[in-house]
């Protein structure tokens, strides 16, 4: 079976610059895999 890969702005979905408003500021990157305290997540 073929897989499929999705390639927008070259990085799989997976750089910091995707979806993000304004992809060429750096500055301006939302990012909340950055913020997360992940003591406060409990399984």
């Amino acid at each position: 079976v073929p897989t499929v890969w999705l390639r927008l702005f070259g990085c799989n979905l997976e750089c910091n610059g995707f979806g993000q408003e304004d992809p060429t500021d750096p500055d301006s990157y939302i990012l909340p895999y950055q913020e997360i305290d992940l003591k406060d997540i409990s399984v």
